[in-house]
Parts: structure tokens; sequence; C-alpha cells
């Protein structure tokens, strides 16, 4: 059914009344009216004709999602009373609401043990749609635990894709990444029925080799220790390890960072120079660190401990294995 006359969409944002003109198209399949939003127009609908008008939504309509296995939200915060960071994924049996308007959507997610909200506002007149919005554009972005400013408020986040059904208020798919600084920070990634989306990021960490050199130099004894080791990881991450070899004398730290391709088992290196000295043998390590999800940007742990590698020594350290 055409409308045969104009309306408006109205919304309330920081206590004002904002009303917003938004364009109609036409859906190719039923050549019904529809809400157009920048994804719908780039994806075969068209736009109305001279003299049909604009339209929207009722006033006071809630936004609904359509029913899907796709959803997911990346969430990592720290500040205020912490560090948090957490994977929301309905295929495991996270909750998703949605509410708002298309100027302004609330995404939240939760699960047995906690819960996350991310609102994203449009600059005024304006309703969100595939783009890039940022700190001075009139956008806003709040996070649940965000407290108050203790300094200017900084934001961005880019809406990938954004699509409704042709009743103009049910969210059929977002695909947005988002950071914020104000009193905490927050960044993350959330999807809504997403397809194909790849399993969560992660990683297992190991140490394979440990080679001691001692060599004179002038007067001085000079010592280096080669750790050696591995991280198999099942998707796109940055793992950054801390580890330490429990040795007789003293304990040796060490620290690396690998950026892992998904499948593939990549290998690190670090060069000590330990003091005192280390005896040949096996010896106890442990390895702990975390795994940045480059997909979901959020960030996982990993340990591996109770484990043994063997100290061997050398005049010279064998070549790194990178």
């Amino acid at each position: 059914m055409r409308l045969p006359f104009p309306l408006l969409r109205t919304s309330a944002l920081a206590g004002a009344l904002v009303m917003t003109l938004v364009a109609t198209g036409v859906d190719p399949v039923t050549s019904e009216p529809v809400w157009l939003s920048g994804a719908q127009t780039a994806s075969g609908y068209t736009g109305a004709g001279a003299g049909e008008g604009l339209a929207a939504a009722p006033v006071g309509t809630v936004i609904e999602a359509a029913a899907g296995a796709g959803h997911a939200l990346g969430w990592q915060t720290a500040g205020g009373k912490g560090s948090t960071s957490r994977l929301y994924r309905s295929a495991v049996g996270a909750s998703f609401a949605f509410s708002g308007t298309p100027e302004a959507l609330t995404v939240s997610a939760s699960d047995v043990s906690s819960t996350a909200q991310v609102t994203f506002t449009a600059p005024s007149g304006r309703v969100l749609e595939p783009g890039t919005y940022a700190t001075g554009d009139g956008s806003a972005l709040v996070w649940s635990g965000q407290g108050s400013c203790p300094a200017a408020e900084t934001h961005s986040f880019t809406i990938t894709s954004l699509t409704w059904a042709s009743d103009g208020v049910t969210l059929t798919g977002l695909d947005a990444t988002f950071t914020g600084s104000c009193g905490t920070s927050a960044k993350g990634r959330i999807l809504i029925n997403a397809v194909g989306s790849p399993a969560p990021a992660t990683a297992t960490a190991t140490v394979t080799a440990a080679w001691y050199a001692k060599s004179r130099v002038g007067r001085n004894t000079a010592t280096k220790l080669l750790v050696l080791g591995q991280v198999a990881c099942a998707g796109a991450a940055r793992v950054t390890l801390t580890g330490q070899l429990v040795t007789k004398s003293s304990p040796v730290v060490f620290s690396t960072t690998v950026d892992c391709t998904p499948g593939a088992t990549v290998s690190w290196s670090v060069t000590l120079s330990p003091r005192p000295m280390i005896a040949p043998g096996m010896t106890d390590y442990w390895v702990s660190g975390s795994v940045f999800d480059t997909y979901y940007r959020y960030t996982g742990d990993i340990l591996t401990k109770d484990k043994q590698v063997a100290v061997q020594t050398s005049t010279t350290l064998p070549r790194r294995s990178r």
C-alpha cells in the first residue's frame, strides 16, 4: 500500500525531540514501500519516485531484530573497577535484545554471568547507516559501565552493514565495530544475523627448547639464553606471552608477542642474558598470556603450566627460529 502523505519519525535524543525525514523505496520483489537505509539502497532497492513523499515507522515503535543464530558481541573494557573482556554468542546460549530507533540503536547481550550494552547514536537529523562516525561529528557512543568523563570523551564506530525488514523497524543485519574512552575505555564488534563467522580464536603456547651459551669477552664472561617456542592458533589473533623457566638458580622470565594465522603453528624465540648461569638439564616452565581475537575484537586468556623443557649448552647459540 502506498502512503498518501509524508510521515515523520521521531525520537528523544539528549532530552530533545528530534524529527527525521526518512526516504522510502520500493521492494523489488513485492513492490511494497520500504524504509531505506544506505545498505538497502546499495542492495537492490529503488528510491521512491517523484511525488511519493517520505515515510517512517509509527511514533514510539521499538526496534526489534529477526531471530537468528548469528548474533555476537565481542566486548572489552578497561578502567573503573577493572578490566573485562568477553565474547557473547547466540550460538552458545547468549541472549540479545534491541531497542531504540533507527537514529539511536541499543544492543545488549547477556549470558549466565554478565551483561554488556552499547548504544550507537547518529548525528542530529540523521539515521544510522553504513559509514564511520567519530567524536566531533554529532554522533554518540555509550556503553555499560562507562561512568563519568574525567576528561574529554572520544569515540569512533564504523557500521559496515545495516539492514532492515520492509516494516522499517525490524533489524535484519548489523556489522559494527566501536572504540570509546570516557572514564573507562571500550572496544568491540557487534554482529547480528552474520553468516559464516569463524569460531573464536584460541591458542596453545609451548616452549620447545632452551639453549644456554657462555663465552669470554676480554676478562668478562658473557652469557646468553635462547628460548624457543611455538603458538598454535585456531583463529586470527595477536598473542602476548609471558613465561618463566623455573631453574635451580633463579627463575628466568621471558615475554614476546606473536601474530597468529588461523590453523597454523607459529614459531617464536627470545634471547636473554640471565644471571647467574643456568645448569643444563630438564627444567619446569609455564607460559601465560592473552589472545586478542582480531575478528571479534575481544581478548581471551591462555595458560600452559606443569611442563618441562631441556636446557642445552653450547659455545654459540643456534640461529633463531624467526
